[in-house]
C-alpha cells in the first residue's frame, strides 16, 4: 500500500508539473497590451510543442535547458526605440531565464532549427532575483556565469518580437514583468487592416483564396459574414473563412482561407470587404473598420464579343453572332434567352421572329480550361405596332431599399419619350429605367410616346415594413459572471430570425433571442439584428452588459463607431470598479485636443485615437479607443475637356451629347449613384433640343456601400450654339470685340468696343436663362466706344450676357456684388 501510495502521489506531482496553457505554445503567445504583467504563480512544464533546442551558447542559444516552466510573449513595435524589461521574482530567491526572438521574416515553427539567426538577447544566468535587458550591461548574451541584465533592445516599428520566460527555479511564486524601461512604443493600439490577397497561380474554376491582415487577429472573431466578395461573374456567396493555424490551436491568426461560390472563371477586378460592424479584432482588443481591399485576378482566360446591338423590324428574323480572342478554340456557347433563338448552343444562332426589344446574352466556356467568358446584345424592333412591357427589379422590396423600373417599348418609330409617375404621388422620371426607393406599396405609371402615338403601362411593387430590433435593457453585472441577453423582434413580418454580435462573446448559439454572454471581465455591447419571414433586415440595437468588480478600469467607446468626414460621434469612458465618484480626462493623437468629463462629442477630420485617464482619487487607470474616420466619395461632374465658365458650370454647344462622370478612381467598385432624375447609374448623359440656348442642372447622390459614407455633386450646362463649330475658321482664337468692365461691381457694368465694329447687340440674363434686358446699337463710332450696363438694382448674384458684335457671338459671366 505504501509503495502504491508514492507512486500514485508521483503520477499526480507529474500531472501537475506538466499541465499546459495556450499561452505556453509560441503560436498563443500572449499579446502585449499593458505595460506590466503581474503573474502569482509560475507557470508548469511547457507546451505542446518544445520550441526551443537544449543545446548551443552564447551568441547562438543561451537557453541550454530549452523551455522550462515558461510562457510566451508577443509584440508588434508601434513606434522605434529600445526596448527593455525587467522580471523581478516574487520570491527574490528564484532564478528566471528568459529569450528574445525574432519573428521578422521567421515564424514560431522556426526556432527550434534557427534559433541562433532569430535569437536578438538571452539572458541564462545563475543569479537569482531580477533579470531582463534594462541597460545595465553591454550584451545580448549572458551564459550560466554572467549577469542578471542585458543591453536594451533597439527595435524598429512594424517589427515583431516573441518573449520566452522560463523558471528555472521551479517553484509557484510567480513573477511581475515591467515594460517601462522601453522608450519604443510596444503597446498595441493600432486596428487590424486587409494586407493583400494571393492571386498567383490561379486556375480557372478557383473556390478558395488567401488573404493575410496586417497583425494577427483573435480566430473566433473571425466569421464568414465578416466579409463581402465581389467580381465578374458574381455575386458571390462565402461560405466558409478559416485560419491557417487557427486550426492547429492557435488563438490568434494573421492568414486566411476564404472559400466562396460560385468558382472564378473570369479574369478582372475583384474586391474583398470587411462589412461594418465586423468585430475582428487583435488580441489587444484594436477592432478592423469597415474597408474595401481591391486586387486583380489573371487566369488563362480569353474574350468574347456578341458585336453591335441590332435593330430589326416587327416580326422579323435576325443572326447573332459571338467572336472570341483567345482561348484553346474548344469552346461552347449558351445564348439566353434560349426560347427565342433556333439553338442556343450554336456560336451564331437565329432569332424566332420577333415582336417585341430583348436582351440576349451569350456564355461561352472554355472545354479545356473550364474558363468562361460573356457579352450581350440588345436587338431592337422598330416599325409596326407600338407595345410596351413594364416590370421592376426586384418585384417586391423592403421599405427603402431600391427597386429598378424598366420600359420596354417596340415598335412605332422605334424613337421614345418616357413619364413616369406614382400612386402615392411623390415619384417621377423621364428615363427609361428609374430607380425608386418606396417606402410602402407603390403602383408606378408609365407613358411612352414616339411622336406620333402613346402607350401606356404601370406596375405595382408590393412593399414590407422592416422589423425592429431590440437588444433589451442595459444590465450591470459582476465582474466573472456572465447573463442572458433578453432580445426580441417586432413590427415586420414574424417569425423572426436573430442574430447577435460579436458571436465570439456568446457561449452558445448566436442566432436565439435569449442566449448567454460568456464570462465577461469588462464591460462588453452586444449588437442585435434581427431579418424577418420576409427576409427584410432590422437596423441594429445594442446593449451594454456593464461587469463591475473592485478593479478600477475604463472601456471607452463612441457611438457611432465608425463615422464618415464631416460626421460626429460621442466618446463614453464606461468607468468601472474602484471608489467611484471618477474624473476623467481625455487626449488624443490630435495635438492640442484635450476635454473632461463623459459623452463627449467629437468630430475628427482623420482616423484618431482617443485616450482616457480615470482617476476615482486613489488610482489611475488608463485607456484608449480608435475612431475610423472614412472619407466622402470623390464627386468631380466637369467631364474632360469642357472649360468652366463659372463655378460647376461648363458650357457647350447646343447639339452636343455631354458623358456625366459621377466615378472617380480613387472610389471603390461597389458605390450607389443617383441622379436628380432617378438615374441610377456611374454615368448619364447631358444634351438638349437643339435649341440656340438652354441651362441645364444637373446633381447627383453618391454613396460607398461599405462605409455608407455620402457626397454629392451637381453641374450647370449652358448650351449654347454659339459654342458650335462653324466653318473652317472655327478653331482660330481671336480677341474679343469688346470688353465688360469692372467684373464684379456693385451693379455699373462698363461695355468697351476694343476695335472698329458695326452692330452690337447685348442681352442680359439670369442664370436660369430669363431674359432681364436687350441692348442694340448700330453705326458704332471708332475703338473706344463706351456703353454702361446698369443692373444697380437687381438682386446681388451671377449674371450671363450674351454679346453679338458683328459676326462674333459669345457669352461672358458678370457678377454683381
Amino acid at each position: 500500500m505504501t509503495r502504491f501510495l508514492t507512486l500514485l502521489m508521483l503520477i499526480l506531482i507529474s500531472a501537475g508539473m506538466y499541465s499546459q496553457e495556450p499561452e505556453q505554445d509560441c503560436i498563443n503567445a500572449i499579446a502585449v497590451c499593458q505595460d506590466t504583467f503581474y503573474q502569482p504563480n509560475s507557470y508548469v512544464g511547457y507546451g505542446e510543442t518544445f520550441e526551443i533546442p537544449a543545446s548551443g551558447g552564447c551568441p547562438g542559444n543561451c537557453m541550454l535547458s530549452g523551455e522550462k516552466n515558461s510562457v510566451w510573449y508577443i509584440f508588434t513595435v508601434q513606434t522605434s526605440g529600445d526596448l527593455g524589461f525587467v522580471i523581478t521574482p516574487n520570491n527574490n530567491a528564484d532564478d528566471y531565464d528568459w529569450v528574445v526572438y525574432s519573428l521578422n521574416g521567421y515564424s514560431c515553427q522556426d526556432i527550434l532549427t534557427k534559433a541562433d539567426e532569430m535569437q536578438v538577447s538571452c539572458n541564462w544566468s545563475g543569479t537569482p532575483g531580477g533579470t531582463g535587458p534594462n541597460g545595465w550591461s553591454s550584451y545580448d548574451c549572458q551564459d550560466a556565469n554572467g549577469t542578471p541584465y542585458n543591453a536594451m533592445i533597439p527595435v524598429d516599428a512594424g517589427e515583431t518580437y516573441v518573449i520566452n520566460i522560463s523558471n528555472w527555479s521551479s517553484t509557484q511564486f510567480g513573477y511581475l514583468l515591467d515594460f517601462t524601461p522601453s522608450t519604443a512604443e510596444i503597446y498595441d493600439d493600432v486596428a487590424p487592416d486587409l494586407g493583400y490577397v494571393e492571386t498567383n497561380f490561379l486556375q480557372c474554376g478557383v473556390d478558395q483564396l488567401t488573404f493575410h491582415f496586417t497583425e494577427k487577429v483573435l480566430c473566433n472573431s473571425v466569421q464568414q459574414y465578416d466579409f463581402e466578395f465581389e467580381g465578374p461573374g458574381g455575386p458571390y456567396t462565402i461560405t466558409d473563412v478559416t485560419g491557417v493555424e487557427c486550426g492547429l490551436g492557435a488563438q490568434t491568426e494573421s492568414e486566411y482561407i476564404m472559400t466562396f461560390d460560385p468558382p472564378i472563371f473570369e479574369s478582372g477586378t475583384y474586391s474583398l470587404s470587411i462589412v461594418m460592424l465586423s468585430f475582428i479584432q487583435d488580441a489587444c482588443g484594436n477592432n478592423a473598420a469597415a474597408q474595401t481591399l481591391d486586387f486583380d485576378i489573371f487566369l488563362q482566360s480569353f474574350e468574347a464579343d456578341a458585336g453591335d446591338d441590332i435593330a430589326i423590324s416587327f416580326l422579323e428574323t435576325t443572326q447573332l453572332g459571338v467572336t472570341i480572342d483567345g482561348g484553346s478554340g474548344n469552346f461552347s456557347y449558351n445564348w439566353q434567352p434560349e426560347e427565342l433563338l433556333d439553338d442556343p448552343t450554336l456560336q451564331d444562332p437565329t432569332t424566332v421572329p420577333l415582336t417585341e426589344s430583348t436582351l440576349f446574352t451569350v456564355t461561352v466556356s472554355d472545354e479545356n480550361t473550364l474558363c468562361q467568358a460573356s457579352d450581350d446584345v440588345l436587338v431592337s424592333i422598330v416599325g409596326g405596332e407600338m407595345s410596351i412591357s413594364t416590370y421592376a427589379d426586384p418585384d417586391t422590396v423592403c421599405a427603402g431599399d431600391p427597386t429598378t423600373l424598366m420600359a420596354n417599348a417596340s415598335g412605332g418609330s422605334g424613337t421614345y419619350t418616357y413619364e413616369w409617375t406614382s400612386d402615392p404621388a411623390g415619384f417621377s422620371s423621364d428615363i427609361q429605367s428609374p430607380t425608386a426607393h418606396p417606402m410602402e406599396t407603390t403602383t408606378y405609371f408609365v407613358t411612352v410616346n414616339d411622336g406620333y402615338s402613346t402607350v401606356e403601362d404601370q406596375i405595382t411593387v408590393p412593399v414590407f415594413p422592416k422589423p425592429v430590433a431590440d437588444a433589451g435593457p442595459d444590465q450591470v453585472i459582476g465582474l466573472g459572471t456572465s447573463t442572458t441577453l433578453d432580445g426580441s423582434g417586432s413590427e415586420g413580418s414574424s417569425p423572426y430570425n436573430f442574430q447577435w454580435a460579436p458571436a465570439s462573446m456568446i457561449d452558445g448559439p448566436t442566432d436565439i433571442p435569449n442566449p448567454q454572454t460568456v464570462i465577461l471581465g469588462a464591460p462588453q455591447n452586444y449588437t442585435l439584428f434581427v431579418t424577418d419571414a420576409k427576409g427584410c433586415p432590422s437596423d441594429e440595437d445594442v446593449v451594454l452588459i456593464n461587469a463591475s468588480g473592485d478593479l478600477l478600469a475604463a472601456f471607452p467607446q463612441a457611438f457611432p463607431g465608425e463615422i464618415c468626414f464631416g460626421e460626429s460621434t460621442v466618446l463614453t469612458a464606461n468607468a468601472t470598479g474602484g471608489a467611484g465618484n471618477y474624473t476623467l480626462t481625455w487626449t488624443s493623437t490630435e495635438p492640442g485636443w484635450s476635454a473632461t468629463g463623459d459623452n463627449i462629442e467629437v468630430s475628427p477630420v482623420v482616423t484618431t485615437t482617443y485616450f482616457v485617464e480615470v482617476s476615482d482619487g486613489y488610482t489611475t487607470t488608463t485607456a484608449h479607443i480608435i475612431v475610423p474616420v472614412h472619407d466622402l466619395p470623390t464627386v468631380d461632374l466637369v467631364p474632360p475637356g469642357f472649360e468652366l465658365v463659372g463655378s460647376d458650370t461648363i458650357a457647350a454647344c447646343v447639339r452636343g451629347t455631354i458623358l456625366l462622370d459621377a466615378g472617380n478612381p480613387d472610389n471603390p467598385p461597389n458605390m450607389s449613384y443617383l441622379w436628380s432624375n432617378n438615374w441610377a447609374d456611374r454615368y448619364m448623359i447631358a444634351k438638349t433640343n437643339g435649341n440656340w440656348f438652354d441651362i441645364q442642372t444637373y446633381s447627383v447622390q453618391v454613396i460607398n456601400m461599405i462605409t455608407t459614407c455620402e457626397n454629392n455633386g451637381e453641374i450647370t450646362v449652358i448650351f449654347d450654339f454659339n459654342h458650335c463649330a462653324i466653318g473652317v475658321n472655327e478653331n482660330i482664337r481671336v480677341e474679343r470685340p469688346v470688353r465688360i468692365h469692372p467684373n464684379p461691381n456693385e451693379g455699373l457694368f462698363n461695355v468697351s468696343s476694343q476695335h472698329n465694329i458695326a452692330s452690337l447687340e447685348l442681352k442680359l440674363l439670369t442664370m436660369q436663362g430669363t431674359p432681364v434686358a436687350e441692348y442694340i446699337f448700330e453705326n458704332i463710332p471708332a475703338a473706344g466706344w463706351d456703353f454702361a450696363v446698369d443692373i444697380s438694382t437687381m438682386p446681388d448674384g451671377l449674371y450671363l450676357l450674351w454679346i453679338k458684335a458683328d459676326q462674333s457671338v459669345y457669352t461672358q459671366k458678370i457678377v454683381k456684388n
